[in-house]
């Protein structure tokens, strides 16, 4: 029998244009062995999503020595609401054209992570949320079902 996993989401300690880990969580530095990595590129500044933010995080996690196989892709299920981002807009709710993309791109770069999250189901702070959109669940669906599991 295995001993379960500790895992951690990475706050990166800059912006999302140049993101960075330093100073936080790796697997040198604490016990933790698989790290959530969440950048949130869906936003109202942007009239889309950034999918190129997801290559700068997972870069930066491997600069701070976060191998990809200890990387959980965090896809973002929420928009709208109170929630300010860090270029003065407001995340948005993605398409399912946009969570396909971003799907895409995290299967390109962790193509067999250990699982995998969407954030969030329920509303916080007055946005929308996945519990809300149909549509977003189906290609989850679809998505789960195509997974294949990891083995420790």
């Amino acid at each position: 029998m295995f001993p379960a996993p500790k895992h951690s989401s990475l706050l990166t300690m800059s912006s999302s244009k140049t993101p960075s880990f330093t100073g936080t969580y790796n697997p040198t530095n604490s016990h933790v062995d698989l790290f959530g990595i969440d950048p949130y590129r869906c936003r109202t500044e942007l009239n889309d999503c950034d999918h190129d933010m997801i290559d700068r995080y997972v870069a930066a996690a491997e600069s701070w020595v976060v191998p990809r196989n200890s990387m959980v892709p965090v896809y973002q299920t929420f928009g709208g609401g109170n929630w300010v981002d860090d270029g003065g807009g407001r995340y948005t709710l993605p398409t399912v054209s946009q969570l396909q993309q971003i799907l895409a791109r995290w299967e390109r770069l962790v193509p067999m992570p250990v699982f995998d999250v969407a954030y969030s189901w329920g509303s916080q702070n007055a946005h929308v949320a996945l519990e809300s959109s149909p549509d977003l669940q189906a290609v989850f669906w679809l998505h789960n079902s195509a997974t294949k599991a990891v083995s420790p």
